[in-house]
Order: structure tokens, then C-alpha cells, then sequence
């Protein structure tokens, strides 16, 4: 399969290291044209659609903002920094022609399994993971400990691999502030908590 990886801003260098094992190549040196698969860590700019009209297009797409023409073949997926290391990946169908067909195909190009789950923002584990976030934020305006403790208390208590402050920092604070605006512009119990950035600075 001939598979492109497209990261110009360098989010993903352990995936990128993954993929190149696999045989994938890096745009933008390679031909679009020619592609089956592409991997897209920043959104993929409106003519890139043209380029490759028969590939399968896999979109770092957290909050679901990427408007997709309806006649392509595209799954969004967590590009977060840690969500890529898994060896289980959540895949959205951002089209009706993405009908899921595809996954055996895509597992075997990308050395993961995948998991097809519903095409909302956030998909599944990022979006539960953002809630636990903002929810230790409003414990931490209320004082009830440090960040430090939170991470320690969450960790011991719940045998999470990190607490949500690390965790956020990890992600980036205002990458879990976007999902939740996504996730509350349908619900409005997502709202982040107004000091988010302030409280999850490292």
C-alpha cells in the first residue's frame, strides 16, 4: 500500500518513526497522486483533497472540525501526544462512504488495532479523559490540594499510568480547553472551567 505520512509541524516523531518501519513515506516529497493512504497530523489543505481523491484518509482530528467532502474515504483519529504510542487506535467515520470496510487494510498498514467508534468530538477515551481534566480543575480552584496531590491521589486511587494535571500538560492544556468548547457547543456540562489554562500551566 503506498502510505503517506503528512506532519509538517513534527507532532508525531516516534509515529513517524513507527511508520517509516512500515514502509510509509513523508509528504510533502511524495506523490499524492499516487497514494492509497494518508496519514494527515495537521488539517489537510482544501487542495490536497483533489490530489488524491481514491485514498484513504486518516485525520489527527480530535474536536471534529475538519469539513470533509462527502465523497471521500476518511477516518478521523486521536493524534494526541501519547495517543499515537498505543497499540489500540479509536477511528471515526467522517463520511457514509468510510463504512468501516477498510480497517483490516488499515490495521496491517499502520501495525495497530483499530476500534471504529461514533463520529463525535472527542471520540471516546479523550473525550472521558478531557472531562476528568476539567473536573480536577474545579478541584483545583477550590483548594482541596496541589497539583501534585491531585496527580498522586488519582494515580493511587483510580491505577491511572498519570494523573490529569501531568496528563494535561502532556496533551497541552489548550488542546483539552478546544475538545470541551467542541464537546459543550452540544451540551453545555462541558463548558471547561474558566481558569483551565491558568491551572494546568506547567
Amino acid at each position: 500500500m503506498n502510505a503517506i505520512f503528512f506532519d509538517t509541524d513534527q507532532l508525531a516523531p516516534s509515529l513517524w518513526q513507527h511508520l517509516q518501519l512500515l514502509g510509509w513515506q513523508a509528504a510533502p516529497s511524495a506523490d499524492l497522486s499516487q497514494a492509497a493512504l494518508v496519514l494527515c497530523m495537521q488539517p489537510p489543505a482544501a487542495a490536497m483533497w483533489a490530489q488524491a481523491p481514491q485514498a484513504i484518509w486518516l485525520l489527527n482530528d480530535v474536536g471534529a472540525d475538519v469539513v470533509v467532502p462527502a465523497d471521500m474515504v476518511a477516518y478521523r483519529f486521536c493524534g494526541w501526544p501519547g495517543f499515537t504510542d498505543r497499540l489500540v487506535w479509536e477511528l471515526a467515520a467522517c463520511t457514509p462512504v468510510a463504512d468501516g470496510s477498510h480497517l483490516p487494510a488499515l490495521e496491517q498498514a499502520l501495525g495497530v488495532q483499530l476500534r471504529l467508534v461514533a463520529n463525535v468530538p472527542g471520540l471516546v477515551a479523550p473525550r472521558v479523559l478531557a472531562c476528568i481534566i476539567n473536573e480536577a480543575c474545579f478541584g483545583l480552584a477550590e483548594g482541596i490540594c496541589s497539583p501534585a496531590d491531585m496527580d498522586t491521589a488519582m494515580k493511587l486511587g483510580t491505577n491511572y499510568p498519570q494523573g490529569p494535571v501531568s496528563w494535561a500538560q502532556q496533551i497541552g492544556p489548550a488542546r483539552v480547553q478546544h475538545l470541551l468548547q467542541r464537546m459543550a457547543a452540544a451540551d453545555a456540562r462541558y463548558q471547561p472551567h474558566p481558569q483551565l489554562l491558568e491551572l494546568l500551566a506547567p
